[in-house]
């Protein structure tokens, strides 16, 4: 009965861990996308809080959260 239960865990860890990065990387898809989109709202999220290098801060923040979700 062990054995069974085992053999079925390790038979559905692949599936399970495809189904959570594939929602992972929907997620990051999703919030870069919003940055992307949303410039005003994340200018001044970041602006708020005295950020050393704003701009430059921002872009890199939208294009890793768009560009990583593939991975």
């Amino acid at each position: 009965m062990v054995l069974a239960l085992s053999t079925a865990a390790s038979w559905l860890q692949s599936p399970f861990l495809l189904v959570v990065r594939l929602y992972w990387g929907w997620q990051f898809a999703q919030t870069g996308w919003g940055k992307l989109h949303n410039l005003q709202k994340t200018m001044d999220f970041f602006d708020s809080p005295d950020i050393r290098f704003p701009r430059r801060t921002r872009i890199l923040s939208r294009a890793l959260n768009w560009l990583a979700a593939p991975f």
